[in-house]
């Protein structure tokens, strides 16, 4: 469904301003994932976490400028753009420069204004010559002064080697093919998401504290018991300021930025509800009738932030698009608006000018909703706060080049192996401090290919650089200009997947072989009578077992993220339905003698406690490891004390134990010496692993499966 809904639809005016080559309007296509492999790395989560530096230096900045000052809207737009030009250039504008691209940043909001929405509702406007359309000639001349002048900053970024940027990233890894204007509106698009959503959403803030000042003080005093008055808010307090964070919330919901949401385009015909949505039908979310759902949001009208920490499954509300169309920097301008406000809140009261008319909470301007807050004073709520916020800053690291260094990254070759890798760029840069994990997503995403089914390795010697949260790309070994190589293994399937797939024929082949097939099975004999009591008793149990292994594989065992290619599922799958059915034609023969009495008590005795501890030690072993962590603790437990694997040991007595109810069939017996051979690989790695992990905390086992004897 996202898939099919996750173009854009054609924007004539977009068009003449940007000549279809910036990615937020393009169509989903070649084009536009090429566009989005390259910017999505710049927002992985270990990027965004980088940024926080580079946020926490501009908002301690915007609040010491606030100090003693007449507020002008204007701040929140240099706080947002002071952020997206150091990390898009590595450095700031000057006065002049810096009015002129917000001037272009803002002006690109035209593409979707009100007043050039005629050309899109009817494009045979598009085919008048330029002499009779004034938007046109408007357009153009507004696409010839973004390109001369992102060209000229996107040039002298580039060519700066002593300072990190986006734009050297994105240069570095863009494929060969792609244009010179391409890449300059790619630029433009990063530094303008970075700039607007961020500061028309603190403008909203503003507006929406002057008519709620209570939640304004409730905020406040949430700030001054987790922070203090001593300190200066920071992202670490994040986690202690839930009103805050609600507040946040709430001002999203309750005044909607962008009431209605950036259009989407159906690629091709679906149905929704019953209606039918035909290709490149243009699709609009009404954002702010969702926000004001009352079947969703309690008294909607009203502006409640304690309605997020009542309720904390409530619907998150959009800001940031949808779906695959998503704004990837959503993550990094929520950090942004975060820190900007916690510093404010926390430094001033926010209070509206005695002198001048109420702040408007309802002009707008284009799609989007953007009040008009010229005439408010921000009063600094103690000396001591304006002593914390003028320390803080005078203390600040403000080295800019020094601060966007730490986000250098390293830069390797890469080379596909096997198939070939089509999307996978020739070379890469990345922070050397993230995880090898991260690194297998960035490929991924670079790729557009499941991290599941990349393999990296070093080139040098071959060595494999694992998929780990614990260990940095440093730390795997992997260093500045090496090479790596990428090789696709190929569509896998999880061990969950692998397990439930292996068990289940072997579930009901034995129900089958006894019943519905037994006449065609059996047809060389001259007479097929019913099934023996002990052929039923060993059918029963049969099935038992596998679906003990199905529930245990669905409802017990933990399982890491690792998987297996897809292919080899037929040849494990294989394997339990070929031993199943070679058990069950034997034992199940019309001829085939039953177990004497002993054998068969004997053998149900030993099913019942080799399946029953089994069991038990499954559970043992899923409680070592608490969900969604790979740490597991010493295994202890009924049976640890003699084997180091008892799971094994007491599948090994279940498996006896339908050998004698058979009648000591050679064909059951034949499954469970494969069964215990391959089993006593796995203990013995299993004993090695648990030494190496636990050290001395491990006490290690001289037997590991059968006591006595292995």
């Amino acid at each position: 469904m996202g898939n099919l809904y996750s173009s854009r639809p054609r924007l004539i005016v977009g068009e003449w301003m940007f000549g279809g080559m910036i990615p937020a309007l393009m169509p989903n296509g070649p084009q536009w994932q090429a566009a989005h492999k390259l910017i999505a790395p710049l927002f992985a989560g270990h990027s965004v976490k980088a940024y926080n530096e580079v946020e926490d230096l501009e908002s301690a900045r915007i609040v010491y400028e606030l100090l003693g000052k007449r507020w002008h809207s204007s701040y929140f737009r240099t706080y947002a753009s002071g952020i997206a030009k150091l990390l898009t250039y590595g450095q700031r504008d000057g006065p002049d420069e810096a009015a002129l691209v917000d001037a272009l940043i803002y002006e690109s909001l035209g593409a979707v204004s009100i007043d050039k929405v005629l050309v899109d509702l009817y494009p045979y406007m598009n085919y008048l010559p330029a002499v009779f359309a004034k938007s046109k000639i408007t357009a153009r001349k507004y696409r010839k002064r973004v390109m001369d002048l992102w060209s000229m900053r996107t040039k002298h970024a580039i060519e700066r080697s002593d300072v990190w940027s986006w734009t050297q990233v994105v240069h570095n890894n863009k494929p060969e093919s792609m244009s010179w204007e391409q890449f300059i509106f790619i630029i433009f698009e990063l530094e303008a998401a970075a700039t607007i959503t961020t500061s028309h959403f603190l403008n909203v803030f503003v507006a929406t504290a002057l008519e709620n000042p209570d939640c304004i003080k409730r905020a406040q005093s949430e700030l001054d018991v987790a922070v203090g008055y001593d300190n200066f808010p920071n992202f670490s307090d994040r986690d202690q300021l839930p009103y805050l964070n609600a507040f946040i919330l709430e001002i999203t919901r309750h005044s909607t930025m962008v009431p209605v949401a950036f259009p989407h385009a159906a690629m091709k015909e679906g149905e929704y509800m019953g209606y039918r949505i035909p290709t490149d039908a243009m699709l609009m979310s009404n954002q702010w009738l969702l926000n004001m759902d009352e079947s969703t949001y309690n008294n909607p009208e009203d502006f409640r932030p304690e309605r997020w920490i009542e309720h904390p499954n409530l619907p998150l509300p959009s800001l940031f698009g949808f779906g695959r169309r998503k704004c990837p920097a959503a993550r990094m301008a929520k950090d942004s608006i975060f820190i900007a406000m916690a510093r404010i809140l926390w430094a001033f009261d926010i209070k509206q000018s005695r002198q001048e008319k109420p702040v408007s909470p309802t002009d707008t301007h284009s799609l989007l909703y953007i009040p008009q807050t010229e005439n408010v004073i921000f009063e600094v709520r103690s000396a001591k706060h304006q002593e914390v916020v003028e320390r803080r800053w005078l203390d600040s690291d403000k080295d800019e080049r020094h601060l966007l260094n730490k986000l250098s990254q390293y830069m390797w070759n890469i080379y596909s192996t096997g198939k070939a890798i089509k999307s996978l760029p020739q070379k890469v840069r990345v922070d050397p401090h993230i995880s090898t994990e991260e690194l297998y997503d960035v490929l991924a995403q670079m790729s557009g290919l499941s991290i599941y089914r990349l393999r990296i390795t070093k080139k040098s010697d071959g060595t494999l650089v694992p998929r780990s949260k614990k260990t940095t790309i440093d730390e795997a070994g992997v260093k500045d200009m090496d090479v790596v190589t990428v090789k696709d293994l190929g569509p896998q399937i999880s061990w969950r997947a692998v397990f439930i797939a292996e068990y289940i024929g072997s579930v009901f082949i034995p129900g089958l072989f006894l019943f519905q097939l037994r006449p065609y099975l059996y047809s060389n004999y001259d007479t097929i009578p019913e099934p023996r009591n002990f052929q039923l008793l060993l059918c029963a149990l049969l099935t038992i077992h596998f679906v003990k292994r199905e529930y245990e594989s669905i409802f017990v065992h933990r399982f890491s993220n690792a998987t297996m290619p897809a292919r080899k599922i037929v040849l494990n799958s294989g394997y339990y339905c070929v031993m199943s059915g070679n058990m069950a034609y034997w034992t199940f023969r019309p001829d085939a003698t039953p177990s004497n009495p002993v054998l068969l008590c004997a053998g149900l005795v030993l099913f019942a406690f080799g399946e029953l501890a089994n069991l038990n030690t499954h559970f043992v072993l899923r409680d070592l490891r608490r969900p969604g962590t790979s740490e597991r603790g010493v295994p202890c437990g009924f049976g640890f004390g003699v084997v180091t694997c008892p799971n094994y040991l007491f599948e090994i007595i279940a498996w006896v134990g339908i050998w004698f109810v058979s009648g000591l069939s050679w064909s059951i017996l034949i499954f469970i010496i494969i069964g215990s051979l391959q089993m006593a690989i796995w203990a013995k790695k299993k004993e090695h692993r648990y030494r190496k992990e636990f050290g001395d905390k491990y006490k290690i086992k001289r037997f590991v499966m059968l006591p006595g004897i292995h």
